[in-house]
């Protein structure tokens, strides 16, 4: 099956495009995973577990059926080194179940049995085929050691690729004939296609993400927070006592429905997961096609010879001025600078740094601790990662997105066995009413990919433990 590697096609749901990134590097043995490998994994086991989460997150990123809300969804894979680009993409063509041809098919009487290694073989190439084929393509991560830094680069590069090709859509559906990929200023400035752009970043070392918590964190970032997530947010009496509580739930409800500006999927060690920023665009005048400026009789060089050339270069002029494309805000340094990373307090701090800013995120910040991570105040005892795992319901009560666990150490790897053990497993493709819910038109190859990606990913799990 052959990549489209195109963008969704545009909805009327709703005005805001939407990018999906996902941080990836290559599943080499001694360099993925390392502190996976260090806690008794292994260098060969840690990078095959890896390469089997980071095909779950692949799957799910495709699966993820925001489609049906957004003008354009656009996925992409962030590579860690510009080095590894190439070998990057050849793994995601094959992530869907492993590469190989579709086989040549048309020589084969119709009642002869297809070889079961063929047809297996053929799945996995179609599955493969049909996730590559959701991705607009792989993106090298900017030369960078500070993760803050890259993680700001790739929402703001993604969000910027989905506007413009939610503005390439916009002007082709208004225009017949070809009108080159910007909006003319009159009708942008009168109802621009689209105010705001959504991108939502993720890693590749979280075996409980779904597509339903990419789904989630998309309309966080649309539509906020429903009235009762709003009310569930506020911490109980249990943590400030009745009057804080009282004040937490009122100001929950005032921006129960209002757009976020951020969002973050809550891991347990104290970080995050998920990021997703909603950014604001602005429409400036921008470059037409090559050939469009001839097509419309505008001279290339020199000045014109007549009156008549004069006025026909005046308004050629003045419409390549009113010819408008987006621009994208890049995101809050603030949530992204003098941050500790890797550090259980990460999302305290960044939540703190949010309410400074005077941003609407989720999870809601908690006033007191996140300003005491702020200013520096924060305990010892507080920064352990006991600490961190303890302080999980609390967090979970905040949030809306659910507390998942990323897997660095092989005790990560074994809580999350448990926590699934004792959770019932269900698969992506089973979630909400199973690929029924998916939009239309959806390829129905995509939600089993990612359901055959989860299982993989579990038996992945169960080898490494069984080995170590």
């Amino acid at each position: 099956m052959e990549a489209s590697n195109q963008p969704s096609p545009p909805s009327s749901a709703t005005t805001t495009p939407l990018a999906l990134a996902v941080f990836a590097r290559l599943p080499v043995a001694g360099r993925a995973k390392t502190r996976l490998a260090a806690s008794g994994a292994g260098a060969e086991g840690a990078a095959a577990f890896y390469r089997a989460s980071a095909e779950h997150a692949f799957a799910q990123v495709a699966a993820a059926a925001a489609d049906a809300g957004a003008p354009c969804v656009l996925r992409q894979v962030h590579c860690s080194e510009s080095a590894e680009w190439g070998a990057v993409e050849a793994w995601v063509r094959g992530a869907g179940g492993g590469e190989g041809g579709s086989g040549e098919g048309g020589g084969a009487p119709a009642a002869e049995p297809v070889p079961k290694a063929e047809a297996t073989a053929e799945a996995a190439a179609a599955a493969a085929g049909a996730v590559w084929s959701r991705f607009s393509g792989v993106v090298a991560q900017v030369d960078s050691l500070d993760l803050g830094e890259r993680m700001r680069a790739a929402l703001h590069s993604a969000a910027s690729d989905a506007a413009a090709a939610a503005a390439a859509a916009a002007a082709a559906a208004a225009c017949s004939g070809g009108c080159g990929i910007g909006i003319s200023g009159q009708s942008a400035r009168a109802s621009p296609p689209f105010t705001h752009v959504r991108a939502i970043v993720i890693g590749t070392d979280v075996p409980g993400l779904t597509s339903r918590v990419l789904e989630l964190a998309a309309a966080l970032l649309e539509e906020g927070r429903g009235p009762e997530a709003a009310t569930a947010a506020a911490p109980g009496e249990g943590e400030r006592g009745a009057a804080g509580a009282a004040a937490a739930a009122d100001g929950a409800a005032d921006d129960a429905g209002a757009p976020l500006d951020a969002v973050f999927g809550p891991a347990a060690d104290g970080g995050y997961y998920l990021v997703g920023v909603r950014l604001p665009v602005s429409w400036v005048p921008g470059r037409r096609r090559a050939g469009e400026a001839a097509a419309e009789g505008e001279p290339r060089t020199g000045a014109p010879a007549t009156a008549a050339a004069a006025a026909a270069a005046a308004g050629s002029a003045a419409a390549a001025a009113a010819h408008l494309v987006p621009s994208v805000a890049p995101p809050p340094s603030a949530l992204f600078r003098g941050i500790e990373w890797s550090t259980p307090t990460v999302l305290r701090c960044t939540l703190a740094a949010a309410r400074r800013a005077g941003l609407r995120v989720d999870p809601r910040p908690d006033e007191q601790q996140e300003e005491e991570a702020g200013e520096g105040g924060a305990t010892a005892a507080a920064t352990t990662a006991a600490a961190a795992a303890a302080a999980v319901p609390a967090r979970a009560a905040r949030a809306t997105l659910p507390v998942l666990r990323d897997i660095d150490t092989l005790d990560d790897l074994r809580a999350w066995v448990r926590e699934e053990e004792e959770g019932g497993h269900q698969d992506p493709s089973e979630e909400g009413g199973g690929a029924g819910d998916r939009p239309p038109g959806g390829d129905a190859l995509v939600p089993s990919a990612a359901a055959a990606a989860a299982r993989r990913l579990r038996e992945a799990a169960a080898q490494l433990l069984l080995r170590s």
